[in-house]
């Protein structure tokens, strides 16, 4: 059994952790396919005319593992669990669009975990390569913000020797504050 449904851009299909009871046959348009993290979205794919959306958690029985948005004016085919199920068990060629499809996708988050691996090994390396490892224990302050580095600098400040007293420098004839 299926259901044909509209959607204008922006419109949500279903969430990421939704329970994963039909498939999204794309009829027309196109969506996008998002991975939540905290307050940001990670764009993993697109969607268009006559590709499935969903089929990870029908197949899996686990919930959605990311939000579909509409990206164009959409329509799409709600498909059933058990419509879609049927419907790839009675179609050898479908069987082998969805193989082929889900493993293209596969591909694609490799190729994204390596280009991050990639960044961080060189991000890790430049970061090794700009700071030698200090010779004596050190604490190091740092400014966070624009206000604080009108009064601390831009550059880190580190202390290597300890105690070390935070405060104001003594006025001529004042007693020093570390007394």
């Amino acid at each position: 059994m299926y259901l044909l449904k509209r959607f204008q851009p922006g419109d949500i299909l279903f969430r990421q952790g939704d329970p994963s009871d039909h498939v999204v046959l794309v009829r027309s348009g196109h969506a996008e396919v998002l991975r939540e993290v905290g307050e940001d979205c990670i764009l993993l794919g697109t969607a268009k005319e006559g590709e499935f959306l969903g089929e990870m958690g029908v197949l899996d029985e686990r919930p959605r593992s990311a939000t579909v948005r509409a990206a164009s004016e959409l329509e799409v085919e709600l498909i059933s669990r058990r419509g879609f199920l049927e419907r790839v068990s009675g179609d050898a060629q479908l069987a082998h669009r969805l193989l082929v499809r889900m493993s293209a996708r596969l591909r694609d988050v490799e190729d994204m975990l390596a280009a991050l691996h990639t960044v961080s090994a060189e991000a890790r390396a430049r970061a090794e390569a700009a700071t030698p490892p200090p010779a004596v224990p050190t604490i190091r302050l740092e400014a966070t913000t624009y206000a604080a580095m009108l009064y601390v600098g831009s550059e880190p400040i580190r202390i290597t020797s300890l105690p070390y007293v935070v405060g104001r420098q003594s006025d001529i004839g004042e007693p020093d504050a570390a007394n």
